[in-house]
């Protein structure tokens, strides 16, 4: 009998990276299927007799579902368990999240080798799943390694400015 093959997965880390360097990095978790079961966005708009539509928003807020609420608190929570572990910032979106997360140097024999974000990652998934009784996430995330201080403050201020810039975001349903 023939067994059947794994397929291959592509590897997207980095060649020669040690993830558990102190460095900052820019995860994006997205939901099964890019599900808009995390929340809405509204938008607040003021008129604008320049503008093709009249109406130009102006600002723009996540107003979380159930499930937004529980992803939301897990995140919270997770700033207050992970010792090296940092949520410098994040965003809630409908069907995924950004995360900018910062990794302290890290001793920790049982997180060594390029472990600390998969893990990360990996733990807030599953106590959101389990809360909500069933998994909400795609099986995989994305992940960028922040490299300088511009790259930081642009990423800062995506996360800032993706609820008001939802119908351009490349998840947008």
């Amino acid at each position: 009998m023939k067994e059947k093959s794994l397929p291959i997965r592509k590897n997207i880390r980095l060649k020669n990276y040690n993830y558990n360097w102190m460095s900052s990095y820019f995860i994006t978790i997205c939901t099964e299927g890019h599900k808009c079961i995390l929340g809405e966005i509204e938008k607040e708009y003021i008129d604008d007799t320049l503008s093709v539509e009249g109406k130009v928003a102006v600002s723009a807020q996540v107003c979380l579902s159930k499930i937004g609420c529980v992803v939301e608190k897990y995140i919270e929570s997770s700033k207050n368990v992970y010792e090296n572990i940092t949520v410098e910032n994040y965003v809630i979106m409908p069907n995924h999240i950004h995360l900018l997360l910062y990794v302290a140097d890290n001793d920790n024999e049982t997180t060594k080798n390029c472990a600390a974000i998969p893990n990360y990652v990996a733990a807030l998934k599953q106590y959101i799943n389990r809360e909500c009784g069933k998994n909400i996430f795609q099986r995989s995330y994305y992940d960028h390694i922040v490299r300088g201080e511009k790259d930081f403050d642009e990423i800062w201020n995506y996360i800032d400015g993706n609820p008001l810039c939802w119908n351009k975001d490349r998840f947008y349903k």
